[in-house]
């Protein structure tokens, strides 16, 4: 059984992207090939989950480093909020 959870760019914690840029009648636009994204998991420690993604990044960057369709973007973003400090 498998479970589908979307977490958008606004509400995650982490996530990693790979994409590509494609030129529609004079109008670039981008296209999402890959979306993994969570929350932050205050029982690991930072430097365990950052490991983790990075792997991640990296795996993504194998997959999709002979892409034919062009030049992939994988991005990885870390959000470090501080409230009520």
């Amino acid at each position: 059984m498998a479970v589908e959870v979307h977490i958008n760019e606004s509400a995650a914690d982490y996530y990693v992207e790979a994409y590509t840029v494609e030129c529609v009648n004079d109008e670039l636009k981008k296209v999402r090939l890959a979306y993994v994204a969570t929350y932050r998991d205050y029982d690991l420690g930072d430097e365990e989950q950052i490991a983790t993604w990075l792997d991640l990044r990296n795996k993504l960057k194998e997959a999709y480093e002979t892409y034919a369709d062009g030049e992939v973007t994988v991005q990885l973003v870390i959000k470090d909020d501080w409230v009520n400090v």
